[in-house]
């Protein structure tokens, strides 16, 4: 001890601005510590960028899911269409009709005359009693007509029906396409909600464990210091050197003269010195503090920007939604007025009701 001292002595102007700083003796790093939270930040960000990639493997699976099932809806839907086509195109053709008959350019070509001459096998020993306009197969032709318009009729009416079962099986299909896209919606979001649950539980596990070993690792450090302190305080108050024992500083060679490895007495001009160090100080840390302040405040301003930019794009997306929401219902709203309209449309081109004014030109030919 003796000889580190000799070899420091106490005259060192640095050495004493050293010792009076409180602040300048404990500067130091501690390495392990930093390397610990940087190991414990980058397992952070592993976490968080697998959990990302977890998410977003989720999100596009059932995104899949959902696309191949509105694409087999999307199909079964053309291919009823196609059969619907391909039947109008075979079966429902102009020839096909159950006007055809009356309405055919060559109807009256086809007609055999009521006379081809005087050897006419239909035309009988009375036959030149027949008058222009008789014609006695009259009731019986008309009954045949009525019974052959009712049956055009009941075909027409289960064709209708026809189609509604099938355009009601269409929309029970369709139904149950977004119905099972809803199920599948739902589902998703419970796994998502689920899958959050188990982040944050587990996250707050890992916080608590990290807090526990923190305050462990703190009362240890408390512990050791207090333990240090007690040590040094001992051994300073122990060492008569420390504790400046005025003994230890008289003179062997006169009572005015003191030993000046062991004496500890300052002089006026010292003791400014140390004065105006402590100003320098307390200037110093003012600056500081002052430096300190300014750096909040910025620190503020840019928190309240950040904060206000994000409830601006926050607002922005909103708005967003919202324009969508009204596109998607004045979508759904257009779509609906148009299948009111061609049910209507349809509803009126099929009726087909005979009025009785077609049921009063029967019997009213030269025939």
């Amino acid at each position: 001890m003796g000889r580190l001292v000799s070899q420091i002595p106490n005259e060192d102007p640095a050495r004493l601005t050293r010792v009076q700083d409180a602040k300048w003796r404990t500067i130091g790093v501690d390495c392990h510590a930093l390397e610990q939270q940087v190991g414990e930040r980058q397992a952070k960000d592993a976490f968080e960028a697998q959990r990302d990639r977890d998410w977003a493997a989720l999100a596009q699976h059932y995104d899949d899911l959902v696309c191949s099932q509105k694409q087999a809806a999307d199909a079964a839907k053309r291919d009823i269409e196609r059969q619907v086509l391909a039947f109008q195109q075979t079966r429902q053709g102009h020839h096909t009709s159950s006007e055809w008959d009356l309405n055919r350019p060559d109807r009256f070509q086809l007609d055999s005359p009521a006379r081809i001459g005087d050897n006419d096998a239909r035309c009988g020993p009375a036959s030149i009693q027949r008058f222009a306009g008789e014609d006695l197969a009259a009731a019986e032709r008309s009954q045949a007509q009525h019974q052959q318009c009712y049956d055009w009729w009941e075909a027409q009416r289960a064709q209708h029906e026809a189609q509604k079962a099938a355009q009601a099986e269409l929309t029970l299909r369709e139904q149950e396409a977004i119905r099972v896209q809803d199920v599948v919606q739902a589902a998703a979001a419970a796994e998502e909600r689920r899958i959050r649950a188990d982040n944050y539980r587990a996250t707050l596990l890992a916080n608590m464990q990290l807090a526990e070993a923190r305050a462990a690792r703190d009362a240890s450090e408390r512990q050791a210091e207090l333990l240090r302190s007690e040590a040094e305080l001992s051994a300073t108050l122990a060492d008569p050197y420390l504790g400046e024992d005025p003994a230890m500083a008289a003179s062997s060679l006169s009572a005015y003269r003191v030993r000046k490895d062991h004496w500890k007495g300052m002089s006026a001009m010292e003791r400014h010195a140390i004065a105006q160090q402590q100003v320098q100080q307390v200037a110093e840390k003012k600056a500081r503090q002052q430096q300190q302040l300014h750096e909040d405040w910025q620190y503020a301003r840019a928190q309240a920007d950040v904060a206000r930019n994000m409830a601006s794009q926050a607002n922005q997306v909103e708005l967003f939604k919202s324009s969508m929401a009204r596109k998607a219902a004045q979508f759904l709203e257009g779509q609906i007025m148009e299948k009111a309209a061609r049910d209507t449309q349809i509803a009126a081109l099929y009726t087909n009701e005979p009025k009785p004014e077609y049921f009063m030109q029967f019997g009213t030919s030269h025939r």
